[in-house]
């Protein structure tokens, strides 16, 4: 008598490349809907109008602007996630944003009136 005992190994190596293309493929769709929360939000939040105007001032211009109390931090910071998220679609460029960005938004417009301090701050927040 004989048992004929059938099994399939599977490649390690495939497999884990098979469990890392899912993982990456969820991941994209977390980012996706996130992105798409956050565009949301933001349009309701800031007009395209709004955001493409503060978009294209200077940053000496913009700090002088937020300093003086004629476009908040929080404002000026919605205009620009919104525009990176914009170019995004249609780059793939922005993978995350810092999320104590809001924060230190909120922080300036409650604690700084001036120019100089918001300047500083706003330069220390850009990596390059």
């Amino acid at each position: 008598q004989y048992i004929l005992i059938s099994f399939h190994l599977t490649d390690p190596k495939k497999n884990t490349k098979r469990r890392l293309k899912k993982r990456l493929e969820r991941k994209q769709l977390e980012r996706y809907e996130e992105f798409q929360r956050l565009k949301s939000y933001l349009q309701q939040n800031i007009s395209m109008e709004d955001s493409a105007s503060i978009c294209k001032l200077g940053l000496a211009e913009l700090a002088g602007q937020i300093g003086k109390g004629e476009i908040s931090a929080v404002k000026s910071l919605h205009a620009f996630m919104l525009k990176a998220l914009l170019q995004s679609e249609k780059l793939n460029c922005v993978t995350d944003f810092n999320p104590g960005a809001l924060g230190i938004a909120e922080d300036l417009d409650n604690k700084f009136q001036d120019t100089d301090a918001v300047l500083v701050i706003m330069m220390e927040c850009i990596h390059f």
